[in-house]
């Protein structure tokens, strides 16, 4: 078991919502006709949808979706069993077709944990349907459903039961052995590679699910599905939140079919559309989520296509820092024989420069179970209110709370200006990884790796500007109003070719940070 008998919303469960139901179940019935019948656009579903298609395509398609098998993994309360049924018997109504009676518990399946869900599902419902009580992760029940429609609980891995999470994981990664399947996964994304194990060729999946997998690690193991085994169809996000203020949902629809690279998929964000192919979509080496919801088409192009941007792991050498596993043993505020000044924390930061003289802390250097770590530059690993990447000018020692960087090309002066400009603030702000408590955002070494920088052996700053380097940086509201901040961005950006949209850059900036404060201040 993963959930106690009763499932409440702590423990990851939260209903889904009857409009976002009907949402999910018309998406999913749309693009599982749309795969066998290729001619039928939207324009058409909609029609047939409305009951507006000529008597002859409404009773064809209307046959066609009663030949499929429907599963909801996860039931809950049955509030997808139930607009399935209620569509399907409406469609069938306006169509003339006569459903029978037992074709509804041999085409509609359900599976909950909790007892007590059944009975009132089949209370709500009757018995129209077969209802499993268990869990579908463990289920070895023989339906390979032709269309799934869940929103499945949501869990994050330490609360899993050990022994319970290596039994799936396992399972799993026996049936999908080329996919990165982390033990760390929210169990969301177990409910989501069991269902695209279990569909049947063709069969569509569409889930209600966080949208923390396009971009953190455990959810490689999907992103890599979607790049290679499984198409993709669609992402919906609405601007508002679909259950609560700290779940960010995504609802995704997907075919079991091998992926075709000219496959177009619908984006949605609001009332914003757009498409991408699935050759785009495969080569995306930042999060998926900033790459399609927050970063415009023309500056994905720019960062695509640009020839003065490379990924920083071509420019720069990323490290790790020190782990002493005993900080009150090896850190000490006072000067002693063997002791070196070293850069504990990012609260030590003020400014870009970072000397000696600065360090609040000593480590011991000799008979020491670690190595000490150092590096020029510094990337800030937790970032909130400021952007900072330290120039560690004197190569002191430093900890995990930061990456070290070590120039490849350039030097280290000309990368403290381009790392400290509004162009890698921006990038961090659409790539970076959310949700991490307080509203601190990050990029993970790979992350970092992949960051999309200016070519440093080639971008000039005048030594008028290093007083920038010395003094405070501010906090997100004040510091892009300072104009030695204007003058490093508009060198950086005019090196780039995009003079021009450095404003609108900075504005959408802006915009990012302010949500993620906003979001900060509710939580």
């Amino acid at each position: 078991m993963i959930l106690t008998e009763r499932s409440r919303e702590k423990e990851g469960v939260v209903f889904t919502k009857k409009p976002i139901a009907e949402f999910m179940v018309r998406e999913s019935l749309f693009h599982r006709l749309s795969v066998d019948i290729q001619s039928l656009d939207e324009s058409a579903f909609n029609a047939y949808w409305s009951g507006y298609a000529p008597g002859d395509v409404g009773w064809h398609l209307t046959r066609t979706l009663l030949s499929y098998t429907y599963v909801d993994p996860a039931s809950g309360e049955g509030v997808f069993l139930h607009v399935i049924i209620q569509s399907l018997q409406r469609l069938a109504d306006c169509y003339g077709f006569t459903i029978q009676d037992n074709w509804w518990t041999s085409h509609l399946f359900g599976w909950d944990i909790d007892k007590e869900m059944i009975e009132i599902c089949i209370e709500k419902l009757g018995d129209r349907f077969t209802l499993y009580h268990g869990d579908y992760l463990e289920n070895s029940e023989n339906v390979s459903p032709d269309v799934v429609i869940a929103n499945p609980p949501y869990i994050r891995q330490e609360l899993l039961n050990k022994s319970y999470k290596k039994q799936i994981s396992d399972y799993l990664k026996s049936t999908r052995k080329t996919l990165p399947i982390s033990t760390r996964s929210d169990v969301y994304v177990y409910f989501l590679l069991k269902v695209m194990d279990q569909l049947a060729p063709n069969g569509v999946a569409t889930f209600i699910i966080p949208n923390a997998w396009m971009s953190n690690d455990y959810g490689n193991s999907l992103r890599e599905l979607f790049r290679a085994h499984a198409q993709l169809l669609s992402l919906t996000e609405s601007s508002t939140r679909h259950f609560s203020e700290d779940i960010n949902t995504i609802i995704l629809s997907a075919v079991n079919r091998k992926p075709n690279p000219n496959q177009e998929i619908q984006i949605t964000n609001g009332n914003i559309k757009r498409k991408y192919s699935q050759r785009d979509l495969t080569s995306f080496r930042m999060g998926w989520y900033g790459s399609l919801f927050l970063c415009p088409d023309w500056l994905m192009d720019v960062i695509q296509e640009n020839p003065k941007l490379s990924p920083l792991e071509k420019q720069l050498f990323v490290s790790t820092g020190m782990i002493t596993g005993n900080n009150k043993k090896y850190y000490s505020t006072e000067q002693g024989e063997g002791r070196t000044p070293a850069i504990r924390t990012p609260r030590e930061i003020t400014s870009i420069v970072f000397e000696k003289e600065d360090a609040n802390y000593r480590i011991e250097g000799k008979n020491i179970p670690f190595k000490l770590r150092k590096a020029p530059l510094l990337w800030t690993d937790l970032r909130g209110h400021r952007h900072v990447t330290v120039h560690n000018i004197d190569n002191l020692p430093f900890e995990h709370t930061f990456y070290g960087l070590t120039p490849v090309e350039g030097d280290e002066r000309t990368w403290a200006f381009i790392l400290n400009s509004s162009w890698i603030w921006l990038m961090v702000e659409i790539f970076g990884r959310k949700g991490l408590g307080g509203g601190a955002i990050r990029l993970v070494k790979s992350d970092l790796n992949h960051l999309p920088v200016p070519k440093g052996l080639q971008v000039r700053f005048p030594r008028e500007l290093d007083g920038f380097l010395h003094r405070p940086i501010l906090n997100m509201n004040m510091e892009l109003n300072q104009s030695d901040r204007r003058n490093v961005d508009e060198i950086v950006f005019k090196f780039l070719g995009i003079s021009d949209k450095l404003d609108t850059c900075l504005d959408l900036l802006k915009s990012l940070m302010s949500k993620r404060e906003q979001k900060a201040k509710r939580n």
